[in-house]
């Protein structure tokens, strides 16, 4: 830039230096957050487009329904699905510039939380107790999934652990045969013991309760 007047032929010059700062600019986004999962992690920006050759400090900001955010750093963020809620989580992430705070992009941020109902073999309920007697009711501990269709989940999982959480049994895959019995086959003591259950170890579909064992 310049400086002159009218009066005088000589001027006087400086140099200004202008540093433009780009940001990312974000793509919509969309996760599927399986049953039973309390906390998943969001990479909201692996589909967003990055300027080449330039670093820009920027932050990044989630607003989203039915569930809270914890930013672990500055690009990347856990969501807690609010308790006993499925369905769609929806809302926005922002990208602003912290050289220049009022310049932001948004985009659109969409979750589903898996319901109960929407996984394999449908809206199903696990006894919470069982009575190995052998009079032929509740004698054993049933997945209702496995009793209706057991071939088409030959990759689930069963995990039996008493109240100091250590494993007490153990069957991969499960056949629906578990009647309070260790995994050397001696029995249990009355009591309240908790279950985790996989139907399919590579779908991420889980199921957790607690089973009591009334002799």
């Amino acid at each position: 830039w310049s400086v002159s007047t009218n009066f005088c032929q000589n001027y006087d010059q400086d140099t200004a230096m202008i540093t433009y700062f780009p940001l990312p600019v974000p793509e919509i986004d969309s996760f599927f957050i399986p049953f039973g999962i309390n906390i998943f992690d969001l990479d909201v920006m692996t589909n967003d487009s990055f300027p080449d050759g330039v670093d820009s400090p920027f932050t990044l900001h989630l607003n989203l329904t039915e569930g809270g955010t914890i930013m672990m750093e500055d690009t990347f963020a856990q969501f807690i699905p609010q308790i006993g809620y499925d369905g769609m989580a929806l809302g926005t992430y922002e990208i602003c510039g912290i050289e220049c705070p009022d310049f932001c992009y948004e985009a659109d941020l969409v979750i589903e939380i898996q319901g109960r109902e929407d996984l394999p073999g449908g809206d199903w309920s696990v006894p919470n107790g069982i009575t190995p007697n052998n009079d032929g009711a509740n004698d054993v501990l049933i997945m209702d999934p496995l009793l209706e269709n057991p071939d088409d989940y030959p990759n689930n999982e069963l995990l039996i652990f008493n109240r100091w959480g250590n494993i007490v049994y153990q069957a991969k895959p499960y056949q629906n045969d578990w009647s309070g019995f260790t995994q050397r086959g001696n029995n249990l003591p009355e009591g309240t013991y908790y279950y985790v259950f996989r139907l399919d170890l590579e779908s991420g579909s889980v199921y957790k309760g607690d089973i009591t064992i009334i002799r």
